[in-house]
């Protein structure tokens, strides 16, 4: 999970400002295995568990495909412990 202070409220005001989306980024679970997904969680603040990881590499793996940035954090943000 990531979070920012502001410690002025017209800092906030870029909160309402449409945004362009970013490119959609594939995580190379295929080429780079389990650590790939080690990598993004950190460096995406996913905040998954091991379990979940290890979970995640077998689902993928399975399908045969690396998982996107943005199916990684729907998946934390759906599994978090607040929301089960």
């Amino acid at each position: 999970m990531t979070e920012a202070v502001w410690l002025d409220l017209a800092e906030a005001e870029g909160l309402f400002v449409p945004g362009k989306p970013g490119p959609l980024v594939r995580v190379a679970l295929l080429r780079e295995g389990r650590d790939a997904l080690v990598a993004a969680n950190t460096r995406l603040g996913l905040a998954l568990s091991s379990d979940e990881i290890d979970y995640l590499f077998s689902a993928y793996r399975g399908l045969g495909r690396d998982p996107s940035d943005a199916e990684l954090m729907m998946f934390a943000q759906l599994n978090s412990e607040h929301c089960r």
